[in-house]
């Protein structure tokens, strides 16, 4: 029996697994190998050293490169072995309607990057989500390739088990870090061991990720004939709902949530058959999620409750981000600030409150919600077409599986469309990197799969031209995630190292990643420590470089404010202190704060020069509203309590340093303010 979706027809499980495996020719199975692999180790590669034995982290980019290189290589390898073998078929592209909406979303994107705030960031992806045009071109090669090869039910199943099969490698790495027994050093915030993040650099983008294999074995469970095996496919659900679970990332609870829904509708329509021992893993599993949730209470219930613990907690926090990001869509409507370059928008709206709420350190590369990120960044164009491919997909799709008759489409269709829906709905409150990204991509790709039909060409040109162009785009990330690979330990070294050999190898790492704004940071930084510890009469020369250096810095990406921040503190740390180099600190602060208004360490350190030109209104007019906007933060209150005694504002300035002296009663400078208050009041 068959079930018909538009142009589509998809067998059964078992009629599937009859009819035997497409992929018969080399130039198949060199295709469809890569797409196995991508799914298992992509989420589990890591080139943390730790494993060899040690508590030395090589790098701060532990993952997203291993895991870009990786993917960049399978869709290379698979782009080229497709085209080989349809060349050699005379076979046609397997195409449905729901990919011009795909196509239409990347040409938006190359153009949003092409006038991007920064398009060196818009084009390779920023260092932490690496989500660029490159890794884009990528995901869209790989939703291309799902497309051609997963013609079947079989192909789709094995999909799904490498799938689980990654997942399930995560997350019982993610519990061993929550039981404290993770054998690798990460050199990670103890918090966030304690809700494991695996492989997946923090327990947010853990989360999400796992909510798609979770859903995904159960299908298997259910379309296995082999009782040892549907147990273990009933285990591996349990695993990875209790991983996500542990990870008290909430958006994973929603989606994961939706995705239940949608199995749950599909199995009442269609009827389908639990066995005993379905009932019996289910149950246990039940119990095992509840005994979880019991031992795990006292965290859970923080993390639910702090969702509505009022302005300082983390659904506050989520609203101020996603109104911020509304903000920057409003400033950038047509085509957003340009891929992964969130940030840059973000510097300009946002809000006093959110700074307040963030702390002066904080900062968002993602919006934390897929429409809202998508507008921001890419236009609110690509946001309407974005929506209408979804809602087009998910309405073909669920036509095809929801049908009544025993045996439809079976269980790996349905779990694909719930798995997709459930990491979307995680999307609606969290980020996602390269990882759950190239996850997500196959799932789509699954779905399109089962609506897609060949399409007979006249020549050859197109298979192969699409055959190059997705070899291009595996190729492309491949390559830089190489280069970043090779990078990452000059970078780190340049940590550990000292003076002339720190620079050389910062200028290592940039030779071999140039477009990495982290590096380039990391050099003129450097340039600039260098410069402080110069010794007469090499400071003008020192002077000299430390400008030139973070110049080029400024110059290469305008839209940074790290990169006007410490710049200025550099010029301020020279070690001439002229009135010259002082007043291009201010100017550098100003040019900061035109970047990000609310940029508390801007304005503390532009205060801080004015205050050594004497110009004391000025310094006292940059934190008169901020300066104690972060409680935490003691410097901008010590820099404004002097720049209100040089305005001769005494009473004000006596005011500020008892709130410092409560608050800080420890530090050193607070408590020469304090004596200094003591003599105006003893006068």
């Amino acid at each position: 029996m068959t079930a018909s979706g538009k142009g589509a027809t998809v067998k059964n499980d078992r009629q599937a697994t009859q009819a035997g495996d497409h992929r018969s020719t080399a130039g198949l199975k060199a295709a469809w190998i890569p797409l196995l692999l991508v799914a298992v180790l992509v989420p589990v590669a890591t080139t943390n050293p730790s494993i060899l034995g040690g508590d030395v982290v090589v790098g701060t980019d532990l993952l997203l490169s291993l895991k870009a290189l990786i993917a960049g290589l399978a869709v290379l390898v698979s782009g080229v072995g497709w085209a080989f073998d349809a060349s050699a078929r005379r076979a046609g592209i397997r195409w449905d309607a729901t990919m011009w909406y795909l196509a239409g979303l990347f040409g938006l994107a190359l153009v949003s990057a092409a006038g991007s705030l920064d398009p060196w960031r818009s084009f390779f992806g920023t260092y932490w989500f690496r989500q660029g045009i490159l890794s884009l071109a990528m995901l869209g090669a790989l939703v291309f390739l799902v497309v051609q090869l997963a013609r079947d039910v079989a192909a789709v199943r094995s999909l799904s088990i490498a799938t689980v099969l990654g997942g399930v490698v995560v997350a019982a790495y993610g519990l061993l870090q929550v039981a404290g027994l993770d054998p690798l050093y990460w050199g990670a915030p103890a918090d966030m061991l304690s809700r494991g993040f695996a492989t997946l650099s923090n327990p947010d983008t853990y989360g999400g990720y796992l909510v798609i294999p979770a859903l995904l074995a159960p299908a298997l469970a259910l379309s296995e004939d082999r009782r040892a095996l549907r147990l273990l496919w009933w285990a591996a659900f349990g695993l990875t709902t209790v991983a996500v679970l542990l990870s008290q990332v909430r958006g994973a609870w929603f989606g994961l949530l939706v995705g239940g829904i949608v199995l749950l509708a599909y199995a009442m329509r269609t009827k389908a058959r639990f066995q005993t021992v379905d009932w019996r893993a289910l149950a246990l599993v039940v119990a095992v999620l509840v005994g979880a949730g019991v031992g795990a209470g006292e965290s859970i219930g923080a993390r639910v409750a702090d969702m509505f613990s009022g302005e300082q907690s983390a659904g506050s926090g989520r609203l101020l981000l996603w109104e911020t990001g509304v903000r920057v869509a409003g400033s950038y409507p047509l085509l957003g600030t340009g891929p992964d370059a969130f940030l840059l928008g973000y510097y300009g709206e946002r809000s006093a409150d959110h700074a307040i709420y963030g702390g002066y350190r904080a900062a968002a590369d993602d919006a934390h919600n897929i429409l809202i990120h998508a507008a921001a960044t890419l236009g609110i164009p690509a946001l309407i077409l974005s929506i209408a491919f979804l809602v087009v997909l998910v309405r073909r799709s669920a036509a095809l599986v929801f049908v009544k008759e025993e045996g439809g489409p079976g269980h790996v269709y349905a779990a694909w469309l719930a798995a997709v829906l459930a990491h979307v709905g995680y999307l609606f409150f969290g980020p996602s990197i390269i990882t759950s990204s190239v996850i997500l991509a196959i799932g789509v790709g699954v779905l399109i799969a089962a609506l897609a039909t060949e399409v007979k060409l006249p020549s050859l040109t197109p298979v192969v031209a699409a055959g190059a162009a997705v070899a291009v785009a595996g190729a492309a990330l491949a390559g830089t995630g190489g280069a970043m690979l090779a990078a990452e330990p000059s970078y780190a070294r340049s940590y550990s190292a000292e003076g002339a050999e720190a620079l050389e190898q910062a200028r290592r790492a940039v030779t071999l990643a140039p477009w990495s704004i982290e590096y380039r940071l990391r050099e003129a930084v450097l340039v600039g420590e260098i410069a402080a510890n110069a010794i007469a009469p090499d400071w003008e020369d020192a002077e000299r470089q430390t400008i030139a250096a973070f110049n080029d810095l400024v110059h290469f990406s305008p839209g940074d404010y790290e990169g006007y921040v410490y710049y200025a503190r550099a010029l301020m740390a020279l070690p001439s202190q002229s009135d010259e180099i002082t007043g291009l600190a201010a100017q550098v602060s100003e040019l900061a704060l035109a970047v990000y208004p609310h940029g508390l360490v801007a304005r503390e350190t532009g205060a801080r020069a004015y205050v050594r030109l004497e110009e004391y209104d000025k310094a006292a007019a940059l934190l008169e509203d901020e300066w104690d906007s972060d409680a935490s933060y003691v410097q901008p209150g010590i820099v404004y309590a002097y720049a209100l005694l040089g305005s001769e504002r005494a009473d004000d300035a006596l005011a500020v340093i008892d709130d410092l002296g409560q608050r800080f009663p420890a530090d050193d400078e607070v408590a020469r303010l304090v004596a200094i208050a003591g003599e105006i009041r003893g006068r």
